[in-house]
């Protein structure tokens, strides 16, 4: 049973929903499209641009045309229209009504508006001679009745047709449409996927790594319930609960957001996330409430700081209350976790099994929950090991520990001539009490050492026993290492996997490559991982060097990764620089990397917590296209990841000195690791370091190059074509492609369509690639030339001509 408290909270939460449902049932809203009501997608959705992170919230309702324009667009109530716009690009044309009750409806996507509306925007077209206008009315200027037809329906700004619909309250700030104007018919409950645990700190893990660990769901139909099966993720530290689910209503397949997702542990209610309503000045911050998790979007139920979206409830805060809390939702597991004290809305978990349960729950009352068995445990440590030559053999020595165990299970393991491997020793230790050793043999072979604590939490470590040779032999290759970055607000961690076994775990050596102490991890029999953690200087100095507690005094932090092969006997030492330097919220900063080749620039407040930023160089293969500048043989990782910005911060990459074009350079982004490059800035700086191209993002993508592009777009299909002969009486379209497949077309102004020299106000579609114009006026016989002309944001041009007859 759930406590009192909570059962009553869910009770008011029915009741308010019932409550609202009512309202819906005597609201006067009248439904805007002459067909059933289906949606395709609903308030509080993200979409990411291919594998980018999402960009901001769905603000309304998307409402099904099924794949057709035209149909009548009706006024929900009675009115005046407040504003008109017209852009090629997001919401297209559109119209802003003000309601009789004070609220705003937004019109969006709109194929053509109805008269007078339609008037005033020609007019303000003519005036300007362009096709985008931004129009504000007076409320007696354009007076709407309830059901009146103030538009059709069509795919302008964004594709495929549908209709954007608003409902924004007296303040313009954007609220759920299915809470507050009208429902879908929709019985269906919605689908929760996937949970997943996300380790948020340097102290936290899930199995034993800094990987976010996803469960994936089956229904049970007899318990009524999503369940995971067998697995149990095991979890120390703080750890933020995310879900992967949908919902769909009745008359259509669309996938659509959940109205609300409910987070129980243990049976009480930890948090809830309402998708009620979103101011446009946060909706930036999407990236706080969703990530992306391989191919899936999960919502976060969890509040870290800086997050300012009003969507969380607790069962203390109430229905308005507890906004302001940073740490809602995260739970802080075990003897490892952040603090002596949980932080403000955080919830402290102790050693053992817990259950984590997500609710979700649609606008009409639907709901699903999916539970998910973990265990709080602080995962064994095996602090350091070494191979001792004695007289009399060869020892394996270790140090082991374990936070929250007095015990540990150590077996130590060789591996046989023909594979697999052959138990020597198991036993019961004491954590800590070591250094605990075992006899090696010296016959060339594998050791592993594998610990295990009491809940089956564990981690390994593998040695060769054979003698070190004195001098690799002559000629002998190296081991080859793949090292791997990952960056967060105060750590990165190395992965590291070799192509052969080593002799021993890698060591990490820095500062005059003195050896580190610490931990590092084994993943794999070839695999490794490390974490270097950033805290102030005067720990740094009180804690010695040791792995995971880097100095923040210095510029640059060096590291080397050196291993040795066992077959060979062959060194391999790699080198990095970490950033060192902390930027925080008080002051602006700028940080320099690979000497001067790269920089980031933050404002002042644009950091919600100290981060720790970091620049990695990535080589890449060189790819052959038609353009010799475009070849990129290197690219720029910036960290941390998964950081959103309060203010947009600058990345600037320096432009080679034997580029003499410089206006043709562009910084490009790479969100899927695929060769998906996108435009996103070229703002030039000179200074007395060099020349920089610059580009302002909110969080940083995979990873950055600076390209040039100097390739004219493409124009082609123009219509009516070179030679043609038009009816007169058929009135007048003319339209052409236009495609640029660098840096694209940024502006509607470098789109130009003139016939006989004449400047038409043209109409760009930027999902179609299509520039058209129509008029329904008989034109006058002759010849006519249709010229139009295209500029991409680096400034190259095309120019495409076509003469034609109208007869």
């Amino acid at each position: 049973m759930r406590p009192p408290a909570i059962a009553c909270l869910y009770l008011s939460c029915v009741f308010l929903l019932s409550l609202t449902r009512e309202a819906i049932a005597n609201s006067d809203y009248v439904w805007p499209l002459p067909l059933e009501r289906a949606l395709s997608s609903t308030f509080g959705e993200t979409r990411p641009p291919g594998k980018a992170p999402p960009a901001a919230f769905h603000a309304g309702s998307d409402l099904k045309t099924w794949g057709k324009n035209g149909y009548e667009v009706r006024a929900l109530a009675d009115g005046h229209i407040m504003r008109l716009r017209t852009s090629p690009w997001g919401y297209g044309r559109v119209i802003y009504q003000r309601l009789r009750d004070g609220r705003i409806a937004v019109y969006a996507h709109l194929e053509a508006f109805a008269q007078p509306m339609a008037a005033r925007v020609e007019e303000s077209q003519q005036q300007s001679q362009r096709y985008t206008t931004d129009l504000w009315l007076e409320p007696d200027e354009i007076v709407i009745e309830r059901g009146q037809v103030i538009a059709w329906t069509g795919k302008s700004g964004a594709g495929p047709p549908h209709l954007h619909l608003e409902l924004r309250n007296r303040d313009n700030v954007p609220i759920n449409p299915l809470t507050h104007s009208f429902q879908v018919r929709d019985t269906t409950p919605p689908t929760i996927r996937s949970i997943a645990f996300v380790p948020l700190g340097a102290h936290s893990t899930v199995d034993g790594n800094h990987d976010p660990v996803t469960v994936d769901l089956r229904w049970d139909g007899k318990r009524g319930l999503y369940l995971s099966g067998s697995r149990i993720p095991v979890v120390s530290g703080a750890i933020g609960i995310a879900v992967r689910g949908h919902d769909r209503a009745d008359l259509a397949d669309n996938r659509l957001a959940p109205y609300r997702n409910d987070l129980l542990v243990d049976g009480e209610l930890i948090l809830s996330a309402i998708y009620e309503q979103v101011p446009y000045s946060d909706a930036f911050q999407a990236n706080m409430d969703r990530m992306r998790l391989g191919t899936g979007t999960y919502a976060t139920l969890y509040r870290l700081p800086g997050n300012r979206l009003g969507f969380y409830r607790t069962a203390s805060s109430g229905p308005t209350a507890g906004t302001g809390l940073s740490h809602q939702g995260v739970l802080l597991c075990g003897e490892t976790a952040i603090g002596e004290s949980a932080p403000d809305g955080a919830t402290r978990l102790d050693k053992g099994q817990h259950k984590v349960e997500v609710v979700s729950l649609d606008a009409s009352g639907n709901s699903r929950s999916a539970r998910v068995s973990f265990i709080v445990d602080a995962p064994p440590r095996i602090v350091s090991t070494r191979v001792v030559r004695e007289k009399d053999g060869a020892f394996l020595e270790a140090e082991l520990s374990d936070a929250d165990d007095d015990l540990l299970k150590v077996t130590l393991a060789l591996a046989e001539a023909g594979g697999g491997w052959k138990t020597v020793s198991a036993q019961t230790l004491a954590a800590s009490s070591g250094p605990f050793t075992w006899p090696l043999p010296d016959s060339g072979r594998m050791a592993r050492l594998s610990v295990e604590d009491s809940v089956g939490a564990g981690t390994f470590r593998t040695h060769s026993t054979a003698t070190p040779k004195a001098s690799p032999k002559r000629g002998a290759e190296q081991p080859n290492l793949t090292i791997q970055q990952s960056h967060f607000h105060d750590y990165v961690e190395f992965r590291i996997e070799a192509d052969e076994f080593l002799t021993a775990p890698p060591a990490l050596l820095w500062h005059s490559f003195a050896a580190a102490k610490g931990e590092l991890r084994q993943v794999g029999l070839k695999e490794y991982r490390a974490v270097i953690r950033f805290e102030p200087a005067a720990a740094f100095r009180a804690s010695g060097p040791m792995l995971g507690a880097a100095p923040v005094d210095a510029d640059e932090l060096d590291i080397a990764i050196e291993a040795r092969g066992a077959e060979t006997g062959a060194r391999l030492f790699q080198t990095a620089a970490l950033n060192a330097t902390p930027v925080d919220a008080a002051s602006a900063a700028v940080i320099s990397f690979h000497q001067g080749a790269t920089r980031l620039s933050f404002p002042q407040g644009s950091v919600y917590q100290t981060i720790y930023p970091q620049s990695e160089q990535i080589r890449l293969r060189t790819a052959t296209t038609d353009d010799p500048g475009n070849d990129l043989d290197s690219a720029y990782r910036f960290g941390p990841t998964g950081v959103t910005f309060n203010h947009k911060v600058s990345i600037s990459i320096r432009i080679p000195d034997e580029v003499d074009d410089p206006e043709k350079m562009a910084v490009y982004v790479d969100h899927s690791g695929e060769g998906k490059w996108a435009f996103t800035g070229r703002e030039l700086e000179v200074d007395e370091v060099g020349r920089y191209v610059s580009a302002s993002v909110r969080s940083f993508g995979r990873q950055y190059a600076l390209r040039a592009d100097r390739r004219a777009p493409e124009i082609s299909k123009l219509r009516p074509a070179d030679g043609a002969v038009v009816r007169a009486d058929q009135g007048l379209h003319l339209s052409a492609s236009i495609r640029d497949e660098d840096s694209g077309i940024g502006l509607e102004e470098d789109i130009a369509m003139l016939l006989d020299g004449q400047r038409l106000i043209s109409v760009y579609d930027p999902d179609a690639d299509l520039v058209e114009f129509r008029s329904k006026a008989r034109q006058q016989p002759g010849v006519y030339e249709l010229v139009v002309k295209v500029r991409d944001q680096c400034g190259n041009e095309a120019t495409k001509i076509s003469s034609f007859t109208i007869k």
